[in-house]
C-alpha cells in the first residue's frame, strides 16, 4: 500500500493508502464531535459518520469499520446513544441498498487512569460497550470485541501495545477473508 498525501492539517487528518495493482484502497477518518485531543487538528474536515456511511456505495468488495467510544466517555450517555443510533440507521440504509457490504464494529479499548478518573473511567466505557452491543445486535454486522481483548492482555492503555493491536487487526482480517 502506498500512502497518499491529502494535504490536510493536523495530526488527525484523513488517511488514504492505495494499491493500484490489487485495486485496494483504505481510508481512515476521525468522527465528528465530541473529539477530545491534546493536539491541534483541522475542524473543516470533520463530519458525522452517519453522513459518511450514507455516501458509501458499498458492495461485495467494500468493508466499513466503525469504532465509537473513548471520546464520548466524559459526556452524558444520551449523547453516545444518539450517535450510535444515527450510525445504526446509516448502516441499515447501507445494507438495504447494498446487502453484500461487510460492516464491522470495533468496540473500545479499556484505558489507564492517570487523571480524570471520574469522567473517563472504564465504568463509563463498559456502559457504552453494553449499549453498542444492544444497539447493533439486529444488524448483519461483525463485532471485534476490543474491550475483551484488552482485558485479556491486561493492557490498561487506551492505545494498546503493537502486539495487542496486531491481534485486533488479525481478527479484522479473518472477518474479511
Amino acid at each position: 500500500l502506498k500512502s497518499m498525501d491529502l494535504h490536510e492539517y493536523g495530526k488527525l487528518q484523513h488517511q488514504l493508502a492505495v494499491d493500484l495493482d490489487r485495486n485496494i484502497n483504505i481510508q481512515w477518518q476521525k468522527h465528528a464531535y465530541p473529539l477530545i485531543a491534546s493536539f491541534t487538528y483541522s475542524v473543516k474536515e470533520i463530519e458525522y459518520m452517519a453522513r459518511v456511511i450514507d455516501r458509501t456505495g458499498g458492495g461485495k468488495n467494500t468493508v466499513v469499520v466503525i469504532s465509537l467510544g473513548q471520546h464520548f466517555r466524559p459526556f452524558p450517555i444520551d449523547v453516545f446513544i444518539r450517535r450510535a443510533l444515527n450510525v445504526h440507521k446509516a448502516i441499515q440504509r447501507l445494507l438495504m441498498r447494498s446487502p453484500d457490504t461487510m460492516v464491522i464494529i470495533k468496540t473500545e479499548n479499556i484505558r489507564e487512569m492517570h487523571s480524570d478518573a471520574e469522567r473517563l473511567s472504564d465504568f463509563h466505557g463498559y456502559i457504552q460497550n453494553l449499549v453498542m452491543m444492544d444497539i447493533f445486535q439486529d444488524l448483519n454486522v461483525s463485532i471485534i470485541d476490543a474491550w475483551d481483548i484488552t482485558i485479556a492482555y491486561g493492557t490498561n492503555n487506551v492505545h494498546p501495545p503493537q502486539y495487542v493491536v496486531g491481534n485486533q487487526i488479525n481478527i479484522f482480517l479473518n472477518y474479511i477473508c
